[in-house]
């Protein structure tokens, strides 16, 4: 199976690797006419070979041939060559092989169960490291139960948020979700009129291009007007 996104990087990344290996196999070769240049046969071999274990990932991709000077111990020439193993890698980039014992399934179906299984997976994560449920401090099964029993509550607000969201083509983790929207502000101000009633007027900070994506995504309402009631206290009797 080949995936486009995956594809897009891998042939990115085996362009700058190759650029590379190829820029320090052409350096090393033009090095030859200069003598203040590492010119040395046995010399030369060794960096072609802490070259190839550098760039590991494309080397083998390349026959390399140090060609000696007659009757001398220099080299004549550093000289490389595309082999097979070039286009191999070229043509399956992005590739990527599943295995299962299910063998009457279709491709398509077989790749939405294994993206079932990464779903899983960031689940546990969520549960695990965002939402607190390791570690576990109770000692008591009851309070054990009831830490349990509220994350999987919170977990079920977290997966209604990220549907919501991926329904809108937006992918973020609950953490950078829970970043933008700690940082919204509501100010209120308390005016009093005698000691037992008093006036609130409140404010809502103004929302970032990302909160407002989230708000709308959630379908909540988006406003910052200012919020005024009056609170009456109960006069107490002693």
């Amino acid at each position: 199976m080949q995936s486009k996104p995956r594809k897009q990087a891998r042939d990115n990344h085996l362009k700058r690797e190759r650029e590379k290996f190829e820029e320090e196999l052409t350096r090393l070769n033009k090095g030859l006419s200069n003598p203040r240049c590492m010119r040395d046969y046995l010399k030369i071999v060794e960096k072609v070979g802490i070259l190839r274990k550098k760039y590991q990932k494309v080397a083998y991709q390349y026959d390399i041939k140090v060609t000696p000077l007659q009757d001398s111990d220099l080299a004549s020439s550093v000289g490389f060559t595309r082999n097979k193993d070039y286009n191999h890698a070229t043509e399956t980039s992005g590739c990527y092989v599943i295995a299962t014992t299910q063998t009457d399934w279709e491709a398509e179906q077989m790749v939405h169960y294994y993206h079932q299984l990464g779903d899983i997976e960031r689940t546990f994560r969520t549960l695990k490291s965002e939402l607190g449920l390791r570690p576990i401090f109770h000692r008591k099964v009851e309070r054990i139960k009831a830490h349990l029993f509220i994350t999987i509550l919170a977990y079920y607000v977290v997966h209604l948020v990220r549907m919501r969201l991926r329904a809108k083509d937006i992918h973020l983790s609950w953490d950078r979700i829970g970043e933008e929207l700690f940082i919204l502000q509501r100010t209120t101000t308390k005016m009093p009129e005698h000691k037992n009633k008093y006036h609130l007027l409140s404010k809502d900070g103004t929302l970032s291009a990302i909160q407002k994506i989230i708000y709308e995504a959630m379908d909540l309402p988006i406003s910052n007007h200012l919020r005024y009631r009056t609170v009456n206290k109960e006069v107490q009797v002693q």
